[in-house]
């Protein structure tokens, strides 16, 4: 989503290197996270979780590549996703694995 809304958007970052800024993918991941991390662990994990969250969109705008508006949908997006991805979790737990790629690699989760 976050990156059909960049394509859509087209708006350039506050330090103008690309027409990429709008909304921020740093902080809709790092929000995405912290929202699975706290669903998953509860707020004693989830409060750090989404301080460091806080963080990578502050650093976003102090580095001058987003501005707040970016950030702030960022973070909604993320929150959703994570949200969403953990809505009938309940008693559920996952497993977190890596497998290879052509190019990279790529996290795999296994409900159990």
């Amino acid at each position: 989503m976050v990156q059909g809304v960049k394509l859509a958007a087209h708006r350039q970052r506050p330090d103008g290197s690309d027409n990429y800024s709008f909304p921020s993918g740093h902080s809709a991941s790092a929000f995405a996270t912290a929202a699975v991390v706290h669903r998953y662990y509860g707020w004693k994990a989830g409060i750090p979780a989404y301080a460091v969250g806080a963080y990578v969109a502050s650093a976003r705008m102090a580095w001058n590549k987003h501005y707040v508006s970016d950030v702030i949908v960022g973070a909604g997006f993320g929150l959703a996703a994570g949200r969403t991805v953990t809505m009938n979790m309940g008693g559920s737990r996952f497993t977190m694995g890596v497998a290879p790629t052509v190019g990279g690699a790529q996290i795999t989760l296994t409900k159990q």
